[in-house]
């Protein structure tokens, strides 16, 4: 378990490359291509959006990744304050200054799990909210926050549709 220093970084910076690769399979665009999904490696001046991942152009939205150990989806229920996967959403909104943006987020031995606020994601698009389609996936929504979690890949499978929208809003 890598839960301090390098050993901690090494852990998120796989993570954050295995997030790009898997984004970049699901769009069919190469690995280290220009107009690819990234690991960011330095500062986040180079885009305007932010995040841990640099992104094709045409994604409007930050994609923040947290491979933590330690959280499970019962402290969703127990406390608000003290959930971790909340306490990074609150981190990444003050950070990014916004709401539209994609928490991802996992830990040794589980599926890799998304957070995002369906309102906030579709309002940047100008679409309905019902345009990111998750009526058949297992989630967990917390109607407190807005928020909606859901396996990565039930979510990339929502938005994949929605790419030539997003390339149309940048052309």
């Amino acid at each position: 378990m890598a839960s301090k220093g390098r050993g901690a970084r090494i852990k998120g910076k796989g993570f954050e490359i295995k997030l790009a690769q898997t984004f970049n399979k699901t769009f069919g665009l190469p690995n280290n291509g220009d107009d690819s999904f990234k690991r960011r490696w330095s500062g986040r001046a180079e885009t305007p959006i932010g995040g841990d991942l640099k992104n094709p152009d045409w994604w409007p939205w930050p994609i923040e990744a947290r491979n933590r150990e330690g959280w499970d989806f019962n402290m969703i229920f127990k406390s608000h304050i003290s959930c971790p996967m909340l306490k990074w959403w609150r981190e990444m909104t003050e950070k990014n200054k916004t709401d539209a943006l994609i928490l991802a987020f996992t830990r040794n031995h589980v599926p890799n799990y998304v957070m995002f606020d369906r309102m906030e994601l579709t309002r940047v698009l100008d679409l309905s909210v019902d345009v990111i389609d998750l009526e058949d996936v297992p989630v967990i929504s917390l109607a407190l926050y807005g928020l909606t979690i859901c396996r990565l890949e039930d979510f990339l499978a929502a938005v994949k549709p929605l790419r030539s929208h997003m390339e149309g809003m940048v052309g």
